[in-house]
Parts: C-alpha cells; sequence; structure tokens
C-alpha cells in the first residue's frame, strides 16, 4: 500500500510504501520535544503529553515527487539524529541516523497526508510502542516498552539493507554518502534557550 507526502504549504509532495516492516511508536523524549519547539510548530506535532507520532521505516521506501530542494537539516547536538524539516513551511519530515549506510528514518506524522475520513490507525497501523515516557508531560497512563526491544527490531531491519546494499536508496544522502542538506547544528547558547522552552 501507499500513502501520500505532503507539507503543510504543499510545496513538497511525494509517496511512502508501507511494508510489513512498519512500525509506529510514540516517542516522549526531550530531544523531539525540542525538535518541534524549533520548528516552531507544537501545536500541531506533540499530543497532549508531549508525544510525537514517528512512524519507523527504511528511507528506499520513501520518494519525493516535488520540492526535495526544501529539505533542510538540523542537529540538536553535535552527532546526534539529523531531524529534518522543509523550509518552506517548517513540516518536520523525520529523523536519520548521521551515517546513511545505517539505514533508517523515523517519519513524524505531519508529513503524511491521510485520506478523508481516515485515521492513522486504519492507513498505517496502530500503535505499538511508547516510548521514553519519562519525558512525558502529565499523567500517561500507559505501558512503557523496553528501548532495547524497539532497538532490535530496527536493528534487524538496518544489517538487512546493509548486507543488501538497499541502503544506497534513500532521499536524504548522496551516493557519496553526504547529507543532501548541510545540517545545522545548535550552539551551546541556542541549546539551551531551545530546552529552556520546554
Amino acid at each position: 500500500m501507499t500513502c501520500a507526502l505532503k507539507c503543510a504549504c504543499g510545496a513538497v509532495n511525494g509517496t511512502l510504501d508501507i511494508g510489513s516492516n512498519v512500525n509506529r511508536v510514540i516517542c516522549y523524549c526531550r530531544d523531539c520535544q525540542a525538535f518541534a519547539h524549533y520548528l516552531k510548530a507544537a501545536g500541531r506535532i506533540l499530543d497532549q503529553h508531549g508525544g510525537t507520532n514517528v512512524i519507523q521505516v527504511s528511507p528506499y521506501r520513501l520518494h519525493f515527487v516535488e520540492g526535495i530542494e526544501q529539505l533542510r537539516c538540523v542537529q540538536l547536538k553535535k552527532s546526534g539524529m539529523y531531524r529534518w524539516f522543509t523550509n518552506c513551511c517548517s513540516t518536520p519530515v523525520g529523523n536519520t541516523l548521521p551515517n546513511f549506510r545505517w539505514s533508517f528514518i523515523g517519519m513524524t506524522h505531519s508529513i503524511i497526508e491521510l485520506p478523508a475520513d481516515t485515521s492513522l490507525d486504519e492507513h498505517i497501523g496502530p500503535v505499538r510502542k511508547h516510548v521514553n515516557t519519562s519525558g512525558a508531560n502529565g499523567d500517561l497512563n500507559v505501558k512503557a516498552s523496553h528501548p532495547v526491544l524497539g532497538f532490535a527490531n530496527i536493528l534487524s531491519q538496518m544489517l538487512g539493507l546493509r548486507l543488501s546494499g538497499r541502503y544506497r536508496h534513500t532521499p536524504f544522502f548522496n551516493v557519496d554518502g553526504k547529507p543532501i542538506a548541510e545540517p545545522h547544528v545548535l550552539a551551546d547558547d541556542e541549546h539551551e534557550a531551545l530546552y529552556k522552552t520546554l
């Protein structure tokens, strides 16, 4: 099954091939919250407990049809994850590891365009894990998933792509492994100011 990708203003669009290995989680970590605040879009990204709806997929399943030149990248700290968003309207796209050989993206739900009267549960699948729940705001009445178990599933997928060579098929990196947009690494004062807003 294929679903549409579209930023808030429509300048960036594409498709996502949904396969059996798609995993949907809610992440409550401070970094995901900080990213939403960095984009000044916390209201449309975070839920009432500060959680981000993340769809974990392999990057080769993404295909941008228009607007790929609008993609930008930020690192909240040096050596941190690459956090991708659109320059045109600050729509978050997702997070990748800095090394493209470890092929993985945690897509933010905001870039997914759902058909009318359709929910993420129906189109992508149910939430399977709640992670980093210690960072949640308020009384979160869910069972936290063990991070190691979730990482083991992702690691097995990344190893498979590494062995097959499919990790090279990614819209976020050039063939030489460099990101298509130069990452902006937050300076110490930027980082401190941002995290004070959480």
